[in-house]
């Protein structure tokens, strides 16, 4: 009825001028009322589809929900904001990963009906400390309430659940654990709520999936194009859009497969040997990293510091805790205002938790 005054208003008055601030005004409301005409019609051709199929009305779902990525993509682009196209499009590829892969709960199914995703964890013993005041590994402060932990560092209860969260929120740290070695089960049921622990369950059993076949995923033009234009990688195993900003070739994705970025090839064979010859840093990022961490004006420690980055895996990581001002961890770009972790042979810089629970 609206759209039809306002057609009838038209015809009797006249014409309007084309760049009046009323022309302008009546042109959006007719926009409005054709909006929620659709709306409408939309309404009752749902209302009326009675004994519409379910799998027909999932399909229209997928549909919706690939257009508002598309757009998500596109505005993105439009912005040139790299790190949200980087993950709005890493969304949408794992959206169609899972779209192509048997759910993780028909996975764990067909493999064993009663495994639990916190087994791995339920192995490892622990003792928790009663009476007695010990440093926490984490705050670094005396604490009553902490756990000893096999790699023989203790958590505070504070900061176990404060890392159980960060956990939820960067998959990195998936398995939780300090020194390579799990938390025990016992800590990370006292430290989730009853739905973290289901999302850390399922996080766990995606790690334990199968590989996906990269080659599936459905990749239209627009993210394929990115992609490539960007130099973006994708993970061979889950399919994850990976973007390298800093640091050497050596990729672990969320997924913990690690592989190059260069060449995308699986990082290490059975035998522990490298399956690349691929150089680990660029010319330009090893000077960059000189300029960071070398000695100024000291030619023979900046020719020390790049055969050590040429040769980065072969030297054992030695950290030592420094106070020298503000630091940032050169893992999570954390800029630690009073202390940090170096390593005194290659000079990295890192924070406490990206030193002992990565």
């Amino acid at each position: 009825m609206a759209l039809a005054d306002i057609e009838e208003n038209n015809d009797s008055k006249g014409k309007l001028p084309v760049d009046s601030d009323f022309t302008f005004a009546i042109e959006e409301f007719k926009k409005e009322q054709k909006e929620l005409l659709s709306s409408y019609q939309l309404a009752k051709a749902i209302e009326n589809a009675g004994n519409m199929p379910d799998d027909l009305i999932s399909y229209l779902r997928e549909q919706d929900a690939a257009e508002v990525r598309d757009r998500q993509i596109a505005l993105s682009m439009t912005r040139n904001n790299e790190s949200d196209t980087a993950r709005i499009l890493q969304r949408s590829i794992l959206h169609n990963r899972d779209a192509c892969m048997p759910s993780s709960s028909n996975t764990r199914a067909s493999k064993n009906s009663s495994t639990d995703p916190l087994a791995k964890h339920a192995i490892i013993k622990f003792n928790q400390v009663k009476n007695k005041a010990v440093e926490c590994n984490s705050c670094l402060t005396e604490r009553t309430d902490a756990y000893h932990l096999e790699c023989g560092h203790a958590y505070c209860k504070d900061c176990s659940k404060s890392l159980c969260t960060m956990a939820l929120n960067d998959r990195g740290f998936i398995p939780i654990r300090c020194c390579k070695i799990l938390f025990p089960k016992e800590i990370i049921i006292e430290s989730f709520s009853d739905s973290d622990l289901t999302k850390y369950s399922r996080f766990l059993a995606e790690l334990e999936a199968p590989a996906a076949n990269v080659s599936e995923f459905d990749l239209n033009l627009v993210m394929s194009g990115v992609i490539n234009e960007k130099g973006w990688k994708i993970c061979p195993r889950c399919g994850a859009v990976i973007e390298k900003k800093d640091g050497c070739i050596h990729i672990t994705c969320i997924c913990k497969h690690e592989f190059c970025y260069t060449c995308r090839k699986n990082w290490l064979l059975p035998n522990k040997k490298r399956v690349c010859t691929c150089e680990l840093f660029s010319p330009d990022e090893i000077n960059r990293i000189l300029n960071e961490r070398a000695i100024p004006n000291n030619g023979k420690d900046r020719d020390h510091l790049r055969n050590v980055l040429r040769n980065y895996y072969d030297h054992a990581h030695n950290w030592v805790m420094q106070t020298s001002g503000t630091q940032v961890c050169n893992q999570c770009s954390w800029q630690m205002p009073s202390f940090s972790m170096i390593c005194d042979v290659c000079r990295e810089v890192r924070c406490r938790r990206c030193t002992f629970n990565l």
